[in-house]
């Protein structure tokens, strides 16, 4: 088992393997993150209301809206709403960028949706994910005319987000630094786990228990060809 002496030596031997490793990988994340344009992300939150004044009717209410807040997370992000929102957007938008952009989720096991919008412009992903809300309503409404005994509130509407979404670059940068040390350290140790020979006189002493009383220098060859 290595001790952390010799895992200071092996490291501090391959020390410049280490750096590269460390060096590229920031560069990676680096570049990454300068071509990679900012991505901002809007939420609009979303209640299944079935209102009762009957107590126990008012739990199978409570159930029933939390399963239907499942249902209504599935439809968000079908075809057939995309479609409806792509033209409620107007503009560039088909039901393709619309399901790309688009992503929705019950919150824990509540009666309320999360539907969430991406887009390169926060003004715009604020825009879609609230027409998402609009049309949902709608479509529940048409759906269950006549027979519907809930409705869907925007409790929430969404917002421009401040910043991109994601973690910042100084974050990324200092992740990817970690990385690529770990990645460096580790390669170190499979080359020096794989090394047939014996490369300074720390290892030496550690492999015979026994000190070193003296090293012989190499001596090279001098211009008359002495040694």
């Amino acid at each position: 088992m290595l001790s952390v002496r010799d895992l200071i030596r092996i490291v501090w031997r391959h020390k410049y393997l280490v750096v590269f490793m460390a060096v590229l990988a920031v560069g990676a994340a680096g570049y990454f993150a300068y071509t990679t344009p900012p991505s901002y992300e809007a939420e609009t939150l979303v209640r299944v209301d079935r209102s009762s004044t009957d107590i126990g009717e008012a739990l199978a209410a409570l159930s029933v809206s939390q399963r239907l807040a499942q249902t209504y997370a599935r439809i968000v992000t079908t075809r057939a709403l995309a479609g409806r929102v792509a033209e409620r957007m107007g503009g560039d938008y088909s039901p393709e960028s619309v399901l790309a952009a688009l992503s929705a989720e019950q919150v824990e096991s509540l009666d309320l949706l999360r539907i969430r919008a991406v887009s390169g412009d926060p003004a715009e992903a604020a825009r879609l994910s609230n027409a998402t809300a609009v049309t949902l309503q709608a479509y529940v409404d048409e759906v269950s005319r006549g027979v519907q005994v809930e409705r869907l509130l925007i409790v929430d509407p969404a917002v421009p987000p401040a910043g991109p979404a994601g973690p910042g670059s100084v974050i990324v940068l200092l992740a990817a630094l970690t990385g690529g040390v770990l990645l460096g350290v580790g390669f170190a140790l499979v080359i020096d786990f794989f090394q047939d020979h014996i490369v300074d006189n720390d290892e030496l002493e550690a492999m015979t228990g026994l000190p070193i009383l003296g090293v012989i220098p190499v001596m090279h060859a001098g211009p008359e060809g002495t040694r």
